[in-house]
């Protein structure tokens, strides 16, 4: 039998608030959840990578329409939507290296001007970003 999980020990694992989850259960973004004999959602293997994939879509910016529709997808008998998913994996692919590559870019950018305030400290170059500064200088 599957290890299930509790609404806590998900929202701890995926570092997610529980409301969070609340919301996706209760909006249908997790098919095949469980609950308890108390009502309380239980979670199994299968329905922590569906909440997953949804938190990383969401993440990505796709709607919650856009995520319905991968999710159609998966339960699709047509052959036609296996290819449908396989291209709309490979655009969120994209979207993914995209927003590293800017990620990059930034830490690039911050470790720049990091470095040059710390040189600005140790009096090593004039400092130029200090409108004060520059008008005594």
């Amino acid at each position: 039998m599957k290890k299930t999980m509790t609404i806590s020990e998900v929202s701890r694992l995926l570092n997610i608030p529980e409301h969070t989850i609340r919301y996706y259960t209760d909006e249908g973004m997790i098919p095949g959840m469980k609950r308890a004999e108390n009502n309380y959602r239980i979670f199994d293997e299968e329905s922590v990578e569906w909440l997953k994939g949804t938190v990383y879509f969401r993440q990505l910016g796709l709607s919650m329409k856009d995520i319905r529709h991968y999710h159609d997808l998966c339960f699709s008998d047509d052959p036609e939507a296996l290819k449908e998913r396989y291209e709309l994996l490979l655009s969120y692919c994209g979207r993914a290296k995209e927003e590293v590559r800017q990620a990059e870019e930034r830490l690039r950018y911050l470790e720049y001007i990091t470095e040059r305030d710390r040189q600005v400290a140790e009096r090593l170059l004039p400092d130029r970003k200090n409108p004060v500064r520059k008008k005594r200088d």
